[in-house]
């Protein structure tokens, strides 16, 4: 059984508690230790192909393969390649997520503001947001 089928169960009862999407995802990561954009595709239960298919569905003029799905998903490794912001755009829609919470687990450079570190230590704060 794979992970994506297993996880299918828990989901439907998510989802029949009225969880959200992004909801069910976030879990789906902290479960799974994977990405916020292969999350958001577990999260609906679909696998690559079936994910195509759904895309392919409200895209016909732009079609893609499970492949291309596979390849988004491993962007941020040596084996996959970025999907547009378009491309991003339409994932959001079809996951019924924000682009941004697609990319939560991207590079977060809010560290490097100088102002940050003064404030930090000024006001003793550990973290600011």
């Amino acid at each position: 059984m794979t992970t994506e089928t297993a996880v299918q169960l828990p989901v439907d009862t998510m989802r029949a508690r009225s969880m959200t999407w992004l909801e069910i995802a976030a879990s789906l990561r902290a479960q799974h230790s994977v990405s916020a954009l292969v999350a958001a595709r577990m999260a609906h239960g679909w696998n690559h192909d079936q994910a195509a298919t759904e895309w392919n569905t409200r895209w016909p003029d732009h079609p893609v393969t499970g492949r291309n799905f596979a390849y988004w998903e491993a962007w941020a490794t040596d084996a996959g390649y970025p999907p547009s912001l378009n491309t991003f755009i339409r994932l959001a829609k079809m996951y019924q997520v924000a682009v941004s919470d697609l990319m939560e687990d991207v590079g977060n450079y809010r560290h490097l503001d100088s102002i940050r570190t003064v404030v930090a230590t000024v006001t003793g704060a550990d973290t600011l947001r």
